[in-house]
């Protein structure tokens, strides 16, 4: 199975990609005019001569149908049929249409009609809707029932009508997101309802691949507002499930987005689920997942292999939100072993409630956080209730302040049966902790054009427990001074070539002194729960300065280059034992929107070497094609990797990705994946190599354009 990779490339960096659009002979169906009525099986008798108000091009030897309306306007070999008082009618071979608007194009045989349209032949077919194109010899078309509200989905059928402003029913026919004549999948079923904006049923549904029926489903419901695939399986082999089969049912449990699993791997056996997305009152929504594995592999210690998830988040009115997950697993490696994209983005997954209020000035935070399960390490919050006050200014006064205020019970979790280095039990510890934040400060201008902002600090921390008595309090006092100017010179250059116009190079030196005095509880006293019990002695300087490049580009100011860099220094080598920090050096360089180049630099200057170095350019012409290169270096755990994307768009419907990961220490191709992909018109094709450290994969997609999830998945 292919797992979304945890890509050495940052998401940020990656321009999005759109599907290219696929090239094809000219369509029926000129454009999208939301849900389409396809009319396949119109038999066309014999032929009828013309009646009009106006002369109509001839079309070789073929007949021509009969077209009557109030006016008529000639363009080349168009004839444009318009209505004043009746409609505009159009009969041949015991077919009929009546329309506010006609265009008969003689070279093509094409009738396009549009406005309070109904097609009848004889009085065993006929539709109503807003727009149609029909071919006269075939008697084929596309119908559009309404200009919006069920894309992607067309239908056709022997009989289709308008029971009512927002339905629509069909008899005897299909429905698909193929918008062509002769789609090549549908889902066909004796009664369909069709309701714009909010679903599509089929009752005694089959779904057919071209001619050949696939499956039966007694009814098939697809709400419109739902992207979800009604199906979804995915087969293959992988090095740790064995061969496997992963089955997916989703459906609308009235306005709940509902999915049942049933999987089958050999190494695993069965294993089954249930997802559940509730919608919540005042905008809120609610999802529910459980899994259950019976898990007969041997690889784990437990065999039966769980996870239950909850997540929601609730508009509480008020500016009062609340976000709530909970988390309950089986065993710490049931989220790696089957849950793949999940453990990438979150190895240990939190389970909490935050509540907040926000204000412009203030918000109100109120936190819970609870161990679920006793394999992690976990500071539970039981609970912390603060209030954060943004930068603002006092008044009229020229003082501005910001601070924090928090209460909370404390209590560090550990792991069930952790052991020290020298094999002694951890045991956990609580405390309760009230601390208070607040910062003063008054910037100022001097000569007019030197910016200097004191600040103050305060803060009051207290524990009802420390580390060898209770009732610690500890007191900070805390001070900095900052000074920052702007330096700027603009040359009026103007290059349409290269989009330039005009110049302006920015310079921000800045200089900050940061000072706090040695408390009387330093950290070492006090247990240790988060970054406010870290704080200490501080005294350290922070020299820096920004260069920017800067140009007037759509409608605004275009950095083409930004250039920042400082370093920090330690007067008081006891403090960190260092006199000076690393130099930073951070590179942003934009010439346009597909070109970008990214370096991030830390000089580590007291041994003369590089702490980490990181750098990424990407170039690229959206839909077209796309190459990236990035390089990571750190020092600390001498690693060394190189990175590749590349994106090629070969024809109108094939296009090439490669991903390639590679390890200059050790020479290892961490991961590798390449994928060819084609453009089957309503389907995308998808042959692909996938290397991950010493697992090899292979996979063959079929994936519905209109619906990404649902498709056919073979892997290797």
């Amino acid at each position: 199975m292919h797992n979304e990779r945890n890509a050495l490339m940052p998401e940020r960096m990656m321009p999005e990609r759109v599907m290219p659009e696929r090239v094809v002979p000219e369509r029926v169906v000129p454009e999208r005019w939301g849900v389409w009525i396809v009319l396949l099986g119109l038999v066309v008798g014999a032929a009828a001569a013309w009646g009009a108000e106006g002369a109509v091009p001839e079309s070789g030897e073929a007949a021509n149908p009969t077209i009557t309306g109030d006016e008529l306007t000639i363009e080349g070999d168009r004839a444009v049929y318009s209505r004043v008082e009746k409609q505009v009618r159009y009969s041949y071979r015991g077919t009929s249409i009546r329309a506010d608007r006609l265009i008969w194009h003689g070279t093509q045989r094409l009738v396009e009609a549009e406005g309070n349209v109904v097609l009848q032949r004889d009085t065993d077919l006929f539709v109503t809707c807003a727009r149609l194109r029909y071919d006269v010899d075939s008697g084929l078309g596309v119908a559009a029932l309404t200009m919006s509200g069920a894309d992607p989905w067309y239908a056709w059928g022997e009989k289709i009508y308008r029971v009512s402003a927002d339905e629509y029913r069909v008899q005897n026919g299909y429905v698909t997101t193929d918008d062509y004549i002769r789609p090549n999948w549908r889902i066909r079923a004796k009664t369909i309802v069709i309701r714009p904006g909010v679903k599509v049923v089929a009752y005694n549904a089959v779904v057919y691949a071209g001619r050949v029926p696939v499956l039966y489903w007694p009814k098939w419901v697809q709400r419109l507002d739902d992207k979800r695939s009604p199906i979804s399986v995915r087969v293959g082999r992988t090095a740790d499930w064995g061969a496997f089969i992963l089955t997916a049912y989703n459906f609308m449990l009235r306005d709940a987005r509902a999915s049942i699993h049933l999987d089958r791997r050999e190494k695993q056996e069965w294993a089954t689920g249930v997802d559940l997305t509730v919608p919540m009152p005042q905008g809120g929504e609610g999802d529910l997942t459980a899994y259950y594995a019976d898990d007969r592999s041997g690889l784990r210690d437990e065999d039966e292999r769980w996870r239950l998830t909850y997540r929601q988040r609730q508009p509480l009115g008020g500016r009062w939100d609340a976000w709530l997950e909970l988390h309950e697993l089986s065993d710490a490696d049931v989220l790696e072993d089957f849950f793949r994209d999940d453990f990438e983005n979150e190895v240990q997954p939190r389970s909490f409630l935050h509540v907040q209020r926000y204000d412009p000035r203030f918000m109100i935070n109120v936190d819970v956080h609870k161990r679920l399960n006793d394999f992690y390490e976990v500071v539970e919050r039981l609970p912390e209730v603060s209030a954060e006050f943004p930068l603002q200014r006092l008044g009229r006064s020229p003082f501005y302040y910001e601070g924090t205020t928090s209460a909370a019970w404390l209590e560090r979790r550990f792991p069930t049966g952790a052991v020290d280095e020298e094999g002694v039990p951890i045991e956990d510890y609580d405390s309760a902790r009230f601390d208070s934040f607040h910062e003063f400060s008054y910037p100022r201008k001097y000569f007019g054009w030197l910016t200097m902002v004191p600040r103050l600090g305060l803060r009051g921390t207290y524990y009802s427990k420390g580390v060898e008595e209770d009732d610690v309090f500890r007191g900070l006092v805390s001070a900095e001074l900052e000074f920052f100017t702007k330096i700027f010179r603009v040359w009026d250059v103007e290059d349409t070539a290269t989009n330039i116009h005009g110049l302006r190079h920015v310079i921000e030196p800045r200089l900050i002194y940061f000072y706090t005095p040695e408390p009387d509880t330093t950290p070492d006293k006090l247990l240790q729960f988060d970054r406010i019990d870290e704080l200490g002695e501080e005294n350290r300087f922070r020299l820096g300065a920004r260069n920017k490049l800067q140009t007037k580009r759509y409608g605004g100011v275009w950095d083409l280059v930004d250039f920042d860099t400082y370093i920090d220094y330690y007067p008081d080598d006891d403090v960190t034992g260092e006199s000076w920090g690393d130099l930073h050096h951070d590179l942003e360089i934009r010439p346009s929107r597909s070109f970008w180049v990214d370096v991030d630099v830390a000089w580590d200057v007291g041994d003369t070497e590089l702490s980490e170095f990181n750098t990424q350019m990407t170039v690229f012409s959206e839909d077209v094609w796309l190459q990236s290169l990035e390089y990571r270096y750190r020092n600390d755990d001498e690693s060394h990797l190189v990175a590749v994307q590349s994106y090629e768009k070969l024809t109108e419907l094939w296009w090439l990705e490669v991903y390639d990961r590679y390890n200059l220490d050790n020479g290892d191709n961490e991961e590798m994946e390449v994928a060819v992909s084609h453009d089957l018109r309503t389907w995308v094709l998808t042959l692909a190599y996938r290397k991950l450290d010493d697992d090899n994969q292979y996979w063959l997609m079929f994936n519905l354009k209109a619906y990404p999830e649902m498709g056919i998945r073979v892997s290797q």
